[in-house]
């Protein structure tokens, strides 16, 4: 018996670990690097796209001068001030590759003066996804929640679109951290059940008649119930129906459960 529950305990430590783990490299801004042209020191293994200078000032910079509580040690934050209001656009990126597929969570620590100018980015193949980080005038904890990641690469980041002097921002610590699996019905059926996903629409289609489809959302409840005799059917979901869902389906030959994303 001890040997079984030590087991299990083992099992239940490594999921946590590879669920904890942090794909994003340098994510204080720890490490730096200097632009030979432009002499603006960044963080090493990021790509900044935008302006940061205005007016031959420089906007942007990372400093030591004001970090989150219990920042780790070498913890750089990303700090951009200006008096004018010259509009200014910024994206900073970074590549993250040999990413296990699944389902993700971004998020960064950041303090921001601004609404409707600051969002967390993620890019997964052609389709690009940002949440908009509400203002804090101090550090808060902001996610993208429901990433949806295949085939081993995503580029994440953030985003700022900004014409007013009083919209700044101090970011650091960004995490990009596998939270659960990604399951294809395609997959776990190929030869009977095949679905789509674009926007809120669902459809699904089978050669056979499909006796029941129930779209669950991720806590159970039960979004959508329906059958077709003719083995196709189409599920229009709410529009702030987001994330991850379960969707069951029964037919004469057997059921399939799988995860699905909406966007």
């Amino acid at each position: 018996m001890k040997t079984r529950c030590f087991l299990l305990m083992l099992m239940l430590a490594a999921m946590q670990v590879s669920y904890s783990q942090n794909y994003v490299q340098n994510g204080n801004f720890a490490e730096t690097t200097t632009d030979e042209v432009t002499g603006l020191v960044l963080p090493a293994g990021w790509d900044l796209e935008g302006n940061a200078f205005l007016n031959d000032e420089r906007i942007l910079n990372l400093v030591t001068s004001w970090l989150p509580d219990g920042a780790a040690e070498g913890t750089r934050v990303l700090d951009l001030w200006r008096g004018t209001d010259d509009p200014y656009q910024i994206k900073l990126t970074q590549t993250v590759t040999g990413l296990p597929d699944g389902i993700y969570s971004l998020s960064a620590t950041a303090a921001l003066g601004g609404e409707n100018v600051f969002s967390l980015y993620a890019k997964v193949a052609d389709t690009e996804e940002t949440t908009p980080m509400p203002e804090s005038g101090d550090y808060e904890r902001k996610e993208m929640n429901s990433i949806q990641i295949a085939g081993g690469k995503a580029i994440v980041g953030f985003t700022a679109n900004s014409t007013s002097s009083s919209n700044w921002f101090d970011i650091t610590d960004f995490e990009l951290v596998k939270t659960g699996n990604l399951t294809s019905i395609n997959k776990l059926r190929p030869s009977g059940v095949s679905v789509a996903v674009t926007g809120n629409l669902i459809t699904v289609a089978s050669d056979e008649p499909v006796l029941s489809v129930k779209l669950y959302s991720i806590d159970g409840k039960m979004l959508y119930s329906n059958h077709s005799p003719e083995g196709e059917i189409s599920i229009f979901t709410a529009p702030q129906q987001k994330g991850v869902c379960i969707l069951h389906i029964e037919q004469t030959s057997g059921t399939e459960t799988g995860k699905i994303i909406i966007r």
